[in-house]
């Protein structure tokens, strides 16, 4: 009775040994292969849509991934925000078979008077769809909206 108990114990964790093995192989494989796929140096024409009744009508804009900064012709032309930094993360559907390239993305920046935008987003294949959050000083919402778009 020993025997047999030990023999499926045995086989039991060998196989599960296996299980975990080979899940953590494919996982780094797979997420690995879509972290060199960047949106650097890639430029997007969005639509921003306001999420609120700001009387603001859908508005045309080109969201751009360069020299490590996001750029708006929006924010920055005519709402005098800075050009800033963004970080990006792959996306969890980058780890679905087959791998779908997708990169989550986040900017903030801030104005003189304090004022703060915060992009996010996520970007797959050419097209990007997220959220800009416009907040005062004092951090009180002023306005949000969402965007989509395709890779110019």
């Amino acid at each position: 009775m020993k025997t047999v108990a030990y023999a499926l114990f045995r086989n039991t964790i060998f196989a599960a040994g296996c299980f975990f093995l080979l899940q953590n192989f494919y996982a780094n494989t797979v997420v690995n292969s879509t972290t060199d796929k960047s949106v650097e140096g890639k430029i997007y024409v969005i639509t921003l849509t306001s999420e609120a009744n700001y009387n603001d009508k859908a508005m045309k804009d080109e969201l751009g991934f360069i020299d490590g900064k996001l750029t708006s012709k929006f924010m920055s032309t005519i709402n005098g925000f800075s050009n800033a930094r963004y970080v990006t993360t792959p996306d969890s559907i980058a780890i679905t078979v087959p791998a779908i390239p997708a990169i989550n993305f986040a900017s903030e920046s801030r104005k003189a008077d304090g004022d703060l935008i915060r992009w996010e987003g996520i970007a797959v294949r050419n097209s990007i769809q997220g959220t800009l959050v416009w907040k005062s000083k004092a951090g009180k919402v002023k306005k949000e909206y969402s965007f989509n778009g395709k890779l110019k």
